[in-house]
């Protein structure tokens, strides 16, 4: 514990002591200024692929829910585990479509 009080200032202050170097380059390096339009391009681009993912996501959870809606074999546990993975499943279809549609609504308004 007593090695931590000494290491701990020093490791502060050794990221202190190369900030100025590492906050310089990165002045020198930084990217030019996109436009609106470049902005709304990347944000429709990672939209789709926010929905792309939660859209297989989905379809894989209403896969496993069907799965063992049919392995149940009565049990109740199993029953109520399948039908919270079906409505998780449903409300992640539904947010994958609002995030196409919000990305789609925001570039249509603006541009």
């Amino acid at each position: 514990m007593k090695k931590l009080v000494y290491i701990i200032p020093l490791v502060a202050f050794s990221f202190l002591a190369i900030a100025p170097a590492v906050f310089a380059v990165a002045i020198e390096q930084t990217p030019p200024v996109k436009e609106l339009g470049d902005w709304l391009d990347t944000l429709t681009t990672v939209a789709r692929w926010i929905y792309t993912i939660i859209l297989a996501i989905s379809v894989i959870m209403i896969l496993m829910a069907a799965f063992n809606y049919l392995t149940a074999g009565g049990d109740q546990a199993k029953v109520k585990k399948a039908s919270q993975m079906l409505i998780y499943a449903v409300v992640g279809i539904v947010v994958a479509i609002l995030a196409f549609s919000i990305s789609r609504i925001v570039t249509g308004i603006v541009i």
